[in-house]
């Protein structure tokens, strides 16, 4: 049996490595001629795989009605280099076998049984061995494409002779059918390296947990620490799995494997970095980004592999599932010639660079010079941002990948710009526009006294015109170790405690000059002999004023200094030496004391500037807004430490900058130096602003009443008077009538006091009469003393009406007590408002009971159970429920049979209308 037809693959034979070249007259052999042939051929090929690619560049969509298959115009290239190319859509109505009579095709047939995975044939309506198509034959079917090449042998053979026609070589494209799951294995492409890549992890750069708990320094450089120990750990396993499935890549990068040097640089560096956590911490997460960018590409790079032509699918095409075009379809894959594949292996070149650079040249750094750095944010790739100051100088060759592919590196901004020769605008990158940028880096103050960086970096931003501002916070849950706060927080309760200063520094003055007229006044009247040198007690008059005169003056000195300042600060200081309100209290109870003692003898018409001195408190609400001002300061340093910081702003992140428009924190510890920075997208610094000075508050021109007007005129005792006038006789005329009016005053109370009583009786009957009880003594207790009006139900439930009573008494004499603390009193409320609740429906459960069963209320044993439910009703004072007994009692009034009822319920209504 001959053996069957196969179809050819030029490309996977040697490939031909000479021909011969003929000479004038040579006589050719058909070896000759196929080595020219072939040479050609394998070239044309090579030249397609090569240089253009593999697979199906366009086109070859393929859909079906039912009845036949439509296949699209379309262009696409085999592993072998056939070009397979349909010119118009075409139809296909018709299936005619495929089986072993075809050119064999290896990957047609099942690599462990042998058996045929082909359907069959689509072709056109005339083909008569064609049978027209099925939509249960088209059922989960799938279109390939097969650029079948073979070699047939068309000799007659006549005796011995069997070589006079030569072999023919074929091309011809078949159009199969086969099933989707065959087609998806038939649409495998080759290993390329974004097929690897899928299995590459994405590096996360791990940030610690910034919240309340940030009591010290050292926990906050654990958590950098900490965080950098998680990153470190990822990076080395993933550059491990790196260097097993991509040594080529390595290879072609370094000619090397480089991987084994970095882990162990990495491993030297964390174990080097206990005075430069975060720039250890930052480094990391730029080999994460510069590692993911790596990866990004690979996952792009989906040309040929180098090396040997890949077979995936050497002579065939898969063109799509009927039921699902784009599945079971063969992909393109470009050539390494393809510009975008040379692109992108360019950038994987450079990429590796980088990644290999950033570890050559990360140094912890140890400058303090403050720099400002144009930059962008972490959602811009690393090269477009500025050089961070952790990098040597070198760095800038290959930070940005593209600039570095143009030999550009010192256009890169940067820290060090000066010391890379970096262009003019690198130099000085704060001369320029900087609109463009959202992110500024600032370096050069790790290590440093907070109050020196936090005055260079504010006199940066005003030279500088930058659109940011500038905060600190300790590191510390200890306020007294706080070393920047604002000079002042000025608010309105400063200028309230301005004005309060002037109010009292008036009234000294006020004070001090009504005193002297006083003392003038008394003068004068004692030697008019208006009144005597001295009081009924014996208190020299002039003795008296003078001291409260002195008193006033006193005080008037020793307080007008603070009080008259300009500014709150100075106040405060002037107080804290003069401590003028120290002898406040003393210098008031003297005036008292004085105002008591002449009191008889001088009247005052309206209040005078000492009585306003002595009733006035405004001297205390200094003191009370000296203690609010310390509280809200207090409160203020609150947010002056981190934790509280961070609690109050959860977006606090540390990038090494600040966002334009944002805040930059300085985190410094118990000694004043910076130990990290941070920022936040939005302004939260407080406000330094200068301590104002207030205006002074002119004084009235004419104060109401005037000072200048007499305020307390002398006035001669009344008895002196009359004595003096009229003899003894009209002085006992005047006790007599002294004394009567105390007997009309005594009448007075008596009277108001009997009518009191009256109004209670009145009130009490309102209750008591308003139900008859001349009967209720035949029926003892209501439910203490068995059955009291024959209706068992109706007793048990009047006696529950009474406990319920009870209770309620109990809880409204608990919440009444004075001393019961707050929260039982609340408990207490809370209880007292339930059995409240439970009352009013046990009254309107009886009230119902007596109207259903027609009790008479009126007289006999039934009597008391009217007065259980009144005296039960006085106790429903809460309004919700006294609205809801209301309610049920007005619908009981339409069901009442016995007129007792009504008066009942009505009377009921009544007191339930009067406790609400």
């Amino acid at each position: 049996m001959a053996d069957p037809i196969k179809v050819l693959q030029s490309l996977t034979a040697p490939l031909a490595s000479q021909y011969a070249v003929f000479e004038r007259d040579q006589v050719l052999t058909h070896t000759q001629l196929n080595e020219v042939t072939s040479w050609l051929d394998q070239q044309d090929r090579l030249s397609r795989v090569t240089l253009v690619g593999a697979g199906i560049v366009a086109g070859f969509a393929v859909g079906s009605d039912g009845a036949s298959v439509t296949v699209g115009a379309g262009l696409g290239l085999t592993c072998d280099g056939d070009l397979v190319r349909i010119d118009a859509a075409t139809t296909y109505p018709r299936l005619r076998p495929y089986d072993a009579t075809a050119p064999r095709y290896e990957p047609f047939f099942d690599t462990a049984s042998g058996v045929l995975l082909i359907s069959g044939e689509l072709t056109s309506g005339d083909d008569p061995l064609g049978v027209p198509l099925t939509a249960g034959a088209l059922e989960g079917q799938a279109v390939i494409l097969l650029a079948e090449t073979t070699v047939s042998d068309p000799d007659l053979c006549t005796g011995a002779d069997c070589d006079n026609l030569g072999r023919e070589r074929q091309q011809r494209l078949r159009v199969l059918l086969t099933s989707r799951s065959t087609a998806a294995n038939l649409a495998a492409g080759p290993l390329t390296l974004a097929e690897q890549a899928r299995e590459l992890p994405e590096l996360i750069a791990w940030r610690p947990q910034l919240g309340s708990d940030l009591a010290t320094a050292e926990v906050l450089i654990a958590r950098y620490r900490d965080a950098a120990g998680k990153t470190l750990a990822g990076l080395v396993d993933t550059l491990k799995n790196f260097a097993e499935g991509f040594p080529g890549v390595l290879a072609a990068a370094f000619w090397r494997n480089p991987v084994a040097d970095w882990i162990a640089t990495l491993q030297r560096l964390q174990d080097a970095t206990a005075g430069a956590v975060l720039p250890f911490h930052d480094f990391l997460k730029d080999l994460c980004e510069a590692w993911n960018a790596i990866r990004d590409a690979l996952l792009d790079a989906d040309a040929l592999p180098a090396g040997p032509l890949p077979l995936a699918f050497p002579k065939h095409l898969a063109a799509g599932a009927l039921d699902a075009p784009d599945d079971a379809r063969t992909a393109f894959y470009p050539a390494a010639a393809d510009g975008h594949s040379r692109a992108t292996a360019s950038e994987l070149g450079l990429l590796l660079t980088r990644f290999d650079q950033l570890i050559a040249n990360y140094a912890p750094p140890a400058d303090t010079v403050l720099r400002v750095t144009p930059s962008h944010g972490e959602d811009r790739p690393l090269g477009e941002r500025a050089i961070p100051w952790y990098y040597t100088a070198a760095m800038n060759a290959a930070w940005n990948p593209r600039l570095a592919a143009r030999r550009l590196g010192n256009h890169n901004l940067g820290y060090r710009a000066a010391e890379y020769q970096g262009s003019p605008r690198a130099l000085d990158p704060l001369a320029g526009s900087i609109a463009a940028h959202d992110f500024f880096r600032v370096e050069g103050h790790l290590g440093r006294p907070v109050d020196t960086v936090r005055s260079e970096l504010k006199k940066l931003i005003a030279d500088r015109n930058l659109p940011f501002e500038v905060h600190a916070v300790l590191v510390h849950n200890r306020k007294e170790l706080i070393k920047i706060r604002p000079g002042i927080r000025y608010t309105d309760l400063h200028r309230i405690h301005y004005l309060l200063r002037q109010d009292v520094s008036l009234r000294l003055d006020e004070s001090d000059t009504f005193s002297g007229q006083y003392l003038d006044n008394l003068k004068a009247a004692i030697d008019s002999k208006d009144i005597p040198d001295q009081t009924d007690t014996g208190v020299s008059v002039i003795a008296a004023a003078t001291q409260a005169r002195s008193a006033v003056s006193s005080l008037a000195g020793s307080a007008k200094p603070a009080l008259d300042q300009p500014t709150y600060s100075a106040y405060l200081t002037t107080t804290e030496s003069s401590r003028w309100n120290n002898g406040i209290a003393e210098t008031l109870r003297t005036v008292g004391t004085a105002r008591v003692n002449l009191g008889k003898l001088s009247r005052s018409d309206f209040v005078s500037p000492v009585d306003a001195l002595i009733q006035t408190t405004h001297p205390i609400w200094l003191d009370w807004l000296d203690n609010l001002i310390k509280a809200k300061d207090d409160k203020a340093d609150d947010k002056l430490l981190l934790a509280r910081f961070a609690t109050d702003n959860p977006g606090l992140d540390h990038l090494g900058g600040v966002w334009r428009g944002g805040c930059f924190v300085l985190a410094y510890d118990d000694s004043g130096k910076v130990v990290a920075d941070f920022t936040l997208a939005y302004p939260c610094a407080e406000v330094d602003e200068t301590e104002p000075v207030e205006p002074p508050l002119p004084r009235p021109p004419l104060r109401r009443p005037p000072i200048d007007v007499i305020p307390i005129k002398v006035v001669r005792p009344v008895d002196l008077v009359v004595s003096t006038l009229v003899g003894s006789v009209v002085g006992s005329k005047f006790d007599a009538a002294r004394e009567a009016l105390a007997a009309d005053l005594k009448a007075v109370q008596t009277d108001i006091r009997a009518k009191l009583e009256t109004q209670t009786a009145n009130v009490e009957g309102l209750v008591k009469g308003a139900f008859s009880t001349k009967d209720a003594t035949a029926a003892g207790t209501i439910g203490l003393k068995g059955v009291a009006t024959g209706d068992v139900v109706l007793d048990q439930m009047v006696k529950d009406v009474e406990n319920k009573r009870q209770q309620v008494q109990s809880l409204v004499d608990l919440v009444s007590q004075g001393n019961l603390p707050e929260d039982s009193r609340a408990q207490a409320q809370a209880m007292l408002t339930k059995a409240q609740t439970e009352l009013g429906e046990a009254v309107a459960d009886t009230t119902t009971r007596v109207v259903t069963q027609k009790v008479d209320t009126s007289s006999g044993a039934a009597a008391g159970v009217a007065s259980v439910l009144a005296n039960s009703t006085v106790y429903v004072t809460d309004a919700a429920v006294a609205a809801n007994l209301g309610n049920k009692l007005e619908a009981l009034k339409g069901s009442t049979a016995v007129p007792a009822q009504a008066v009942l319920i009505s009377n009921l209504q009544n007191l339930n209308r009067l406790k609400r």
